[in-house]
């Protein structure tokens, strides 16, 4: 299984990579993950979340593998990546919301800490 993140650095009051990136590697090798089954990305424009999503999304596609994809920003960054991915099959979802007023994830999405975040990935959930 292949897992990517978003990251959203305007989503918020402040620039969540700095503090997620460490925590989210951490979390990545106490789950036995190495490099290649995972991406760190951080979104630079309005609709790279969405980009890079439906790159993530041919690759797995091609490979039969699924992907799993985690998102930490607002409902822009989460909706971005769902419209990037939209027709391809054996896909996750995950959001760390870091925006003032995440409204569309909420009903859709577990919302988990990173803590918590190693037996996700450990377990493919």
């Amino acid at each position: 299984m292949r897992t990517l993140f978003l990251l959203n650095p305007a989503a918020g009051k402040q620039d969540c990579t700095a503090s997620l990136i460490p925590q989210i590697e951490a979390a990545a090798r106490r789950a036995g993950l190495a490099e290649g089954e995972y991406a760190v990305c951080v979104t630079e424009y309005a609709g790279h979340a969405r980009e890079l999503a439906h790159a993530a999304a041919q690759e797995t596609a091609q490979s039969g593998e699924p992907l799993r994809i985690y998102t930490a920003g607002g409902d822009g960054t989460f909706m971005e990546a769902m419209t990037g991915v939209q027709g391809f099959p054996t896909r996750r979802w995950a959001v760390c919301p870091t925006a003032a007023a995440t409204i569309s994830c909420a009903p859709t999405a577990r919302k988990r800490s990173l803590p918590t975040l190693t037996p996700s990935l450990r377990a493919g959930k």
